[in-house]
């Protein structure tokens, strides 16, 4: 019997819920006895502009070498894998917007070191909220993630530069959570969202869009009843984790997942179609399948830790992401050993 060829929904591939929305940006404070960051404004400033300077260079070039300059961890996979699609269809890369409406840096001799940048946006924007974190004092500062706020969060009060903010370890106890076992829930939580964490964090339009994408890719497949099984895994990376302490005692963890969502063949004759935004990753000659489609993504995400003596849930400010592989098998890699008889089915 003649199979079906699946389109993957597009869905699955962008973050939809970032409208032309407004969101709520903290009120800064400056307390004089508190100790001074370790940049002043003049620096801070310098470090964004010769970041957004690299950046927009290395878009106009598709060169994703430099971006290693000034980019790390999650911002430097999500960049590179958008001017790779840039280049193999000779198209533009939206830029990062690092213009800066609070700024705050972190205190304290130790290293890492970070720079908190929150930018309102343009005219039906939302704020962009980034970390720029350097691991010693011989390294740049280098854009490690990037989000754009939800429609409607409000972010807590940050301190003013010269005042700066703590940089707290990832197996730090003032909070409902280390921000190490806060960001591990988080995951559990987008794996199962009606799972034992269902609690712990508060809905969020993140975690609505993975439970939609899953959901759209399941209902495509289901157009041939039973001939694909549709996955979603979410892991977290090998990124470094880095929180930050608010004024009112609560902390700001930034970190990056990673979710894969998978279209397996079960019957012999079905065949899986790329998007056209994935295709760069795979090949034109691998854009179609016969066996097994997995889209690979990267999302920066920004999730808010209440202090240890509140009853807050745990909640996502924002998240930014991105595709940054694919992979094709087919079907003679996945088949089962004692597969059904086409004539069979």
């Amino acid at each position: 019997m003649k199979r079906k060829t699946i389109a993957a929904a597009a869905a699955a591939l962008s973050i939809s819920l970032l409208g032309a929305c407004s969101a709520s940006i903290p009120a800064v404070t400056y307390d004089e006895k508190q100790p001074v960051a370790n940049l002043n404004e003049a620096q801070a400033e310098r470090i964004l502009s010769q970041t957004t300077k690299v950046m927009l260079d290395s878009a106009a070039n598709k060169d994703t070498e430099a971006l290693k300059t000034r980019l790390s961890g999650a911002a430097l996979a999500m960049r590179t894998a958008q001017y790779q699609v840039a280049k193999a269809t000779n198209t533009n890369v939206a830029p990062v917007d690092l213009s800066t409406d609070i700024l705050s840096d972190t205190i304290g001799p130790a290293y890492p070191r970070g720079i908190l940048n929150i930018s309102k946006g343009g005219e039906g924007q939302l704020p962009t909220i980034s970390l720029l974190r350097t691991e010693n004092s011989l390294e740049n500062y280098k854009l490690s993630n990037y989000s754009r706020l939800f429609s409607g969060v409000t972010v807590p009060s940050v301190p003013k530069l010269k005042a700066g903010v703590p940089l707290v370890a990832p197996t730090a106890t003032g909070y409902r959570f280390t921000p190490r076992d806060a960001v591990t829930k988080y995951v559990a939580y987008l794996s199962d969202q009606s799972g034992k964490e269902k609690d712990t964090f508060e809905t969020d339009p993140f975690a609505e869009f993975l439970k939609s994408s899953l959901t759209n890719l399941k209902q495509a497949a289901n157009q041939d009843k039973d001939a694909v099984e549709v996955t979603l895994k979410v892991e977290a990376d090998d990124n470094p984790i880095t929180a930050v302490q608010l004024n009112n005692s609560d902390a700001l963890v930034f970190a990056s997942v990673k979710y894969t969502l998978t279209m397996k063949v079960k019957l012999e004759g079905t065949k899986l179609r790329a998007p056209e935004a994935v295709v760069p990753f795979l090949g034109a000659d691998k854009a179609e399948s016969t066996g097994l489609l997995s889209i690979t993504s990267v999302a920066s995400v920004v999730l808010l830790d209440p202090a240890k003596d509140k009853s807050d849930k745990l909640k996502a400010l924002g998240a930014e992401t991105v595709v940054v592989g694919a992979e094709n098998k087919p079907w003679q890699d996945i088949a089962p050993a004692n597969p059904t008889p086409e004539g069979n089915n």
